[in-house]
């Protein structure tokens, strides 16, 4: 259990820094009564991870995503089939860019 939280730690710090949420926080801050939404938006963000946190073990528990201490071969799979989406998003997004000046 330590070595998943391990491994999932550095994921939760790059979605708990994500630009998204910190413009959310600023822009909820400058506006009005905007303490009040901001300590919602953080409960709310912080509660959500966490869900998001639990249902991922318990559906990995129950897929038997490890085999003897090690990720299973399908797990290694679908981190390469994401990884290789990600990347065709990446390229994709990259060519419909504005060309400069545009």
């Amino acid at each position: 259990m330590g070595e998943a939280i391990g491994e999932v730690l550095a994921f939760g710090v790059g979605v708990a820094v994500s630009p998204l949420a910190v413009i959310a926080v600023v822009v909820m801050l400058d506006a009005q009564d905007g303490r009040a939404a901001g300590v919602a938006f953080l409960a709310a963000w912080a509660a959500g991870l966490a869900a998001v946190g639990t249902l991922a073990l318990l559906l990995a528990d129950g897929a038997d995503a490890s085999d003897a201490g090690a990720p299973a071969t399908w797990v290694s799979v679908l981190k390469l089939v994401l990884a290789v989406l990600l990347v065709v998003v990446a390229v994709r997004q990259w060519r419909s860019r504005p060309a400069a000046g545009e």
